[in-house]
């Protein structure tokens, strides 16, 4: 049976969008008052270029933020603020996530961009995480007899992923396909794909345990109602490769997001 799930749960996982000035300012005060560490971030080709920052200065009046760059990172700075107006940054302890325009960066050591008018709230995981729509294809093939796998003959469960992270990913099976799975169990011969690309590195490089079995109410293709089970599963071992595409996969993700959010303020 083929499962759908219904576009109010992919919600879940779209960026909660803040504009109120107020909230922005306090949000960037307790940022710079904990010493959060700010990532600032950019995709260049297949690379994710990431920069470690502290928010050193807020300048309510300019309405600027100057942060301070690691001496490691400067050149990855360079790399990531090069032929660009503007910097995506993450901070993971208070899970937010923005765009500002830069204002200066020649200065040794320091960063300055305008405050942002917006900013992002995502879920607060140590890890981003993201829901997957359909049509970003995004599927699981492994090996599972009661599920029809063959090893000898290369057939494979197929399952479109509803969630992914570098450290695992989840999928809604019907009842009876629950019945295949029990927590703990390990699964081997496990691979991904994004819009049909292997990104497993190779055979048995990556390896998956289940986690928990959840219900999760969904419809079918016909557009009937029914209860289903979702099987969340944390990576025990993943290759270098599949981590890699899959942080890329996430961040090309959340810059659209960004971006989409930027042409709206």
């Amino acid at each position: 049976m083929a499962i759908n799930v219904e576009k109010k749960e992919t919600k879940q996982t779209a960026l909660t969008r803040k504009v109120d000035p107020e909230f922005i300012k306090s949000t960037f005060e307790k940022i710079k008052r904990d010493k959060q560490e700010v990532l600032a971030w950019k995709i260049v080709g297949s690379q994710k270029e990431t920069a470690r920052l502290e928010l050193a200065i807020i300048r309510p009046s300019e309405k600027e933020l100057v942060f301070k760059v690691l001496p490691s990172f400067m050149l990855k700075l360079e790399k990531i603020v090069s032929g660009s107006d503007y910097v995506s940054f993450l901070v993971s302890e208070s899970s937010n996530i923005f765009q500002a325009k830069i204002k200066q960066h020649k200065e040794e050591g320091y960063l300055t961009v305008e405050m942002p008018k917006t900013i992002a709230v995502i879920e607060k995981r140590k890890i981003p995480r993201i829901i997957i729509e359909p049509k970003m294809d995004v599927t699981a093939s492994f090996y599972l007899e009661s599920l029809g796998g063959d090893v000898q003959n290369n057939r494979f469960a197929k399952m479109q992923c509803f969630d992914i992270s570098v450290s695992g990913t989840s999928f809604v099976v019907t009842k009876v396909e629950s019945k295949s799975f029990k927590k703990g169990d390990i699964i081997n011969n496990f691979s991904i794909k994004i819009k049909g690309n292997d990104i497993s590195g190779g055979k048995d490089l990556i390896v998956a345990q289940v986690v928990n079995i959840v219900p999760f109410e969904t419809i079918n293709d016909n557009q009937m109602r029914y209860s289903a089970q979702k099987i969340g599963l944390k990576f025990e071992k993943i290759s270098a490769r599949a981590k890699k595409a899959i942080d890329v996969f996430i961040f090309q993700y959340l810059k659209k997001q960004l971006d989409a959010m930027k042409s709206s303020s």
